[in-house]
């Protein structure tokens, strides 16, 4: 393409050079490189976005057909439609097209998480590898028992732990994948201190000191006494776009 660009480019510059044109230097040359470029890229590009837009149309399909449920264009949008169809079919990523289609999908069942507009920002701004780990996380969810009120699903890992599983059940060892969930808002990293040895020793020590010796404490017993560690949860982001993209989640009786 730029072989192709260049060229007309350079003829497009020496004709307004040489008063080809009555109009300023600068607004000429920016017109016609707009035609050049218009000319030459515009219906590839029209083309690809088409493309593209298919290959999510089939994806859609496929998920109304195996839930038997079918669109209702009345909930969605046109600002919303209209913001689905510039993100969509700009992605050719087999996993980035699933996870707008499941966003369709679910929008016009109505999901209000689905609805919202920033998860098609989030989405749009996934690689493949983010995706695919989102996937992971969404069959990581926990369901568990609260105190006094119904059950929740949650995520919540030692960040070593989860990637030890992503690797060894998945396949996957990506761990910029995880910075970028991170930067983009969808999971949280909070460090963490155990501190069971520490209060274990103590005790230990409180004990030595009451008899006055120190023979039972080995020199050892001040040594990673904290340890440090992080946690990977789901932040409010996270929850908004997981109920997006796999609602089905987070239905009283489901199992995850």
């Amino acid at each position: 393409m730029t072989a192709e660009l260049v060229p007309i480019v350079k003829a497009a510059a020496a004709s307004v050079s040489e008063g080809a044109t009555g109009k300023p230097l600068r607004e000429a040359f920016g017109n016609t490189l707009a035609d050049v470029w218009q000319g030459i890229v515009g219906d590839r590009i029209a083309t690809w976005r088409l493309k593209n837009a298919a290959a999510i149309s089939r994806k859609l399909t496929q998920k109304l057909s195996e839930t038997g449920l079918k669109v209702d264009t009345a909930k969605v949008s046109e600002r919303y439609a209209f913001t689905w169809f510039e993100e969509a079919s700009k992605q050719d990523q087999p996993e980035i097209q699933d996870l707008f289609a499941s966003l369709l999908s679910n929008a016009a069942r109505g999901n209000e998480e689905a609805l919202e507009q920033r998860n098609l920002e989030i989405v749009s701004r996934l690689t493949p590898k983010d995706a695919q780990l989102f996937r992971i996380i969404l069959e990581k969810l926990e369901r568990r028992g609260t105190l006094f009120g119904p059950e929740v699903v949650t995520f919540r890992w030692h960040e070593f732990r989860f990637l030890e599983i992503a690797k060894r059940d998945y396949g996957f060892d990506d761990h910029i994948a995880l910075e970028n969930l991170v930067r983009l808002g969808v999971v949280s990293r909070d460090l963490e201190l155990d501190t069971t040895l520490l209060e274990e020793h103590i005790e230990k020590v409180g004990k030595a000191i009451s008899v006055q010796s120190t023979k039972d404490l080995p020199e050892y017993i001040w040594s990673n006494l904290v340890e440090v560690r992080y946690i990977l949860t789901l932040s409010l982001t996270g929850y908004s776009l997981a109920k997006a993209i796999s609602p089905e989640s987070f239905l009283s009786g489901v199992q995850t």
